[in-house]
């Protein structure tokens, strides 16, 4: 027995026939087709389907060619994930708070060293 596409599904094979035709469509075409609330369509727009459609001024996208070599699997896969923003800043985690006060700790040990041998500094405490 055949399972109902879903809508994630439909949303592929319309993308796929949008492509092929050069045509392009409204939010709400997509809506009626997929079956996708208006919001879902205009989240996945800004975060998962920027790569492949094309906007117009007039409110209408367009599938750009290259949507030919995405695999459904890959379309579903990346809808099931989240997909990293490449303007979002990163921070490296390669050392802990601890870690990186131990670090400039002996940097001011070693620098102070540095100076006492040079300008033969005693200090009394």
């Amino acid at each position: 027995m055949p399972t109902n596409p879903s809508k994630d599904e439909r949303a592929f094979t319309f993308f796929t026939q949008a492509m092929k035709t050069q045509q392009s469509f409204t939010l709400i075409e997509l809506q009626q087709t997929s079956g996708y609330i208006a919001g879902t369509i205009e989240n996945y727009i800004k975060k998962k389907w920027k790569r492949f459609l094309t906007p117009f001024p007039n409110g209408t996208y367009q599938v750009l060619p290259s949507f030919a070599y995405y695999l459904l699997e890959q379309f579903l896969k990346d809808l099931r994930q989240a997909i990293p923003d490449p303007l979002a800043p990163v921070r490296l985690t390669i050392w802990n708070d601890d870690q990186l006060l131990l670090f400039f700790s002996l940097v001011l040990i070693f620098l102070w060293w540095q100076v006492n041998r040079r300008y033969n500094l005693i200090l009394s405490w």
